[in-house]
């Protein structure tokens, strides 16, 4: 049965129709077993950068949720630094879950956190507007943000932790 299932969500996932791409690569998301995991790496890869931003967003929760089931497997396969890439997208959904997964990844013990450029935080500063979705969040991106661009564009995790965008090495203040 497993089988048949990752066959129809991968073929799904090259489905003309965004939608279907989207909830393909979500549905692979929410099954943490290796082989699994091993197709959705391939397919993620490809829907961070689909031409279509409902993929594009869908896709950067889902890096995630493969964080969160295999953070070795998103770390090797450069995942991170794909999501971060989302962060200047042009499109503020896109941007939103960005932030939102990046979030997730750095609330983790064994999470990343995350420094950003002031280019990039007033460019997150701006789709502050441009998205409900920030606001819908009960982790408070706007405030997030805004500290994030009045302390010289240190992007921290709502449980306030930073550094470089590598794995933690001291102790989280």
């Amino acid at each position: 049965m497993l089988v048949a299932l990752q066959y129809v969500a991968v073929k799904d996932c090259n489905d003309r129709n965004p939608l279907i791409r989207a909830l393909a690569i979500r549905t692979m998301s929410y099954i943490p077993i290796p082989i699994v995991l091993d197709n959705l790496t391939e397919q993620l890869r490809h829907h961070l950068k689909d031409r279509d931003p409902y993929v594009r967003k869908t896709a950067a929760i889902c890096v995630a949720k493969l964080y969160a089931a295999d953070a070795r497997k998103a770390e090797r396969g450069g995942f991170v630094e794909l999501l971060r890439d989302l962060l200047v997208d042009g499109n503020a959904t896109v941007v939103a879950n960005a932030v939102a997964a990046l979030s997730e990844i750095a609330d983790r013990p064994d999470g990343v956190v995350f420094k950003l450029n002031l280019a990039v935080a007033n460019k997150l500063i701006a789709a502050l507007g441009e998205s409900s979705e920030y606001g819908d969040r009960s982790s408070g991106y706007g405030c997030l943000l805004t500290e994030a661009h009045a302390d010289g564009a240190r992007f921290t995790s709502s449980t306030h932790y930073y550094a470089t965008s590598q794995r933690r090495t001291q102790t989280p203040s």
